[in-house]
């Protein structure tokens, strides 16, 4: 008997699944070290325990049903997993697409932290992101409605198309706006790194990369490309995106227990710049940036406290951070 078109395709990107699931265990458990270490000293970031937690189960959940599901296949003549109306059809997509609001949010959210809590800069964002968590459950009612001879496959791949589409519109904005942020504030604040020119520039395209979830945003766009050209080999991608929104997401978490990104941590930095100085100074315990005194003639400048994430922090945990413009 034939093997079902798709087969090949989905046992690819369940092997993949499982060997980036292997890669995320790694960085979640960094991860839930770190948001350790922040609850003994007092440092409670809500956001980051609940994104870590949520993100973990649902990855998880999808991970093992992905590796039942051709155990099963074995059964049949065929290798063929099942209808995506089967019951663990619907549970793996509706983990996915869980999974991919869950990241939505969260990345919404850091573009409303690293832009100070500016609520007007991430209303478009949050409509998108609002309309691609709506759009997730028409997609998985979609995939409910397929019979088991495939009618209705059309119409099941039209919303999965719009529900990426959706999800990747709301991750370029933020992506865009975390980079303009980033880039500004780097740009700003460069004289405080003592790092060689070469790698600094490095390291700011790094951090940039990695804080404003792009490798997120161009999976996105690949997946979008494959279901246009050849909707079969999309099983790959839609069973290797949990696992890689698991990697990125907690990449930018571990970013903020430690301190090096920007709106959240223990750092303390230069804050506040008085035109009447050439230079004014900053200690990042963090980072290890070496402190600049003041030559004769300048005058130290007082330091603002601000709370880029509305946290409770202690003493070791507090911030000081510019307002720019």
């Amino acid at each position: 008997m034939p093997i079902v078109p798709g087969t090949r395709d989905s046992y690819i990107g369940a092997f993949l699944e499982n060997i980036l699931y292997g890669a995320y265990l790694i960085v979640f458990t960094e991860c839930c070290t770190l948001l350790w270490k922040k609850k003994t000293r007092g440092v409670k970031h809500m956001y980051l325990l609940g994104t870590t937690a949520l993100m973990f189960l649902l990855i998880t959940a999808r991970c093992v049903i992905d590796t039942v599901r051709p155990i099963l296949a074995f059964a049949n003549d065929d290798l063929d997993f099942g209808p995506p109306n089967s019951p663990l059809g619907v549970a793996t997509n509706l983990c996915w697409t869980l999974v991919t609001s869950v990241g939505d949010v969260f990345i919404v959210f850091r573009t409303f932290v690293v832009w100070d809590r500016t609520w007007w800069i991430v209303l478009v964002p949050s409509l998108l992101c609002a309309a691609t968590t709506a759009f997730g459950f028409v997609v998985i009612a979609t995939l409910v409605k397929v019979a088991s001879d495939n009618s209705g496959i059309s119409r099941a791949l039209a919303a999965l198309d719009t529900f990426i589409a959706l999800s990747l519109a709301t991750n370029v904005m933020c992506t865009g706006l975390i980079a303009v942020r980033l880039i500004r504030v780097r740009n700003r604040t460069s004289w405080q790194t003592s790092y060689p020119l070469g790698r600094s520039e490095s390291m700011k395209v790094l951090s940039i990369l990695v804080e404003s979830a792009a490798i997120y945003t161009m999976l996105l766009i690949a997946m979008l490309i494959v279901n246009r050209v050849n909707p079969l080999a999309g099983f790959i991608f839609y069973d290797i995106a949990p696992p890689t929104i698991g990697l990125v997401f907690s990449y930018i978490i571990i970013r903020v227990s430690r301190g090096t990104s920007y709106g959240d941590g223990d750092t303390t930095a230069i804050s506040l710049t008085n035109p009447t100085f050439e230079r004014s100074y900053a200690t990042n315990r963090t980072l290890g940036q070496s402190v600049c005194a003041p030559s004769a003639g300048e005058h130290e400048i007082g330091m603002q406290e601000v709370h880029m994430d509305g946290e409770a922090r202690n003493d070791d945990a507090n911030m000081h951070s510019a307002k720019w413009p």
